[in-house]
């Protein structure tokens, strides 16, 4: 068996949704749920901060992109052909939440950024 000729490479560029999910639980949650950006450490945050931005880049490139390959299916020509048929629904459920992810993403960036405004490492 051959090694992992990635082995040691930072997974942020191939992976920046998982790398983010995966710190998650590093972060305090407030009342309501939400990751208390206040309590959190300024170095913390400041990955939390980038990591937000490599999966707002990777997301929104993503959709553009299913967005492209949907608009160039030629429903016309697929006749009766029942998997396009039911891809097409299941493709437009996972774009509905990959929005969601995109907006809560969004707003906890947004979120970080006043708690950032002095911190220099």
């Amino acid at each position: 068996m051959e090694s992992n000729p990635n082995a040691g490479e930072s997974v942020t560029r191939n992976a920046p949704l998982r790398d983010l999910l995966a710190m998650l639980h590093l972060f305090p949650a407030a009342a309501d749920g939400h990751i208390d950006v206040a309590a959190v450490d300024p170095q913390l945050l400041l990955t939390l901060a980038s990591r937000l931005d490599l999966t707002l880049g990777s997301l929104l490139q993503g959709i553009a992109g299913i967005g492209a390959l949907l608009a160039s299916v030629p429903m016309e020509e697929t006749g009766e052909a029942v998997e396009i048929r039911r891809t097409i629904p299941s493709v437009g459920a996972l774009l509905a939440d990959l929005g969601e992810v995109l907006i809560y993403a969004y707003e906890l960036s947004l979120a970080c950024q006043p708690n950032l405004a002095d911190y220099a490492p």
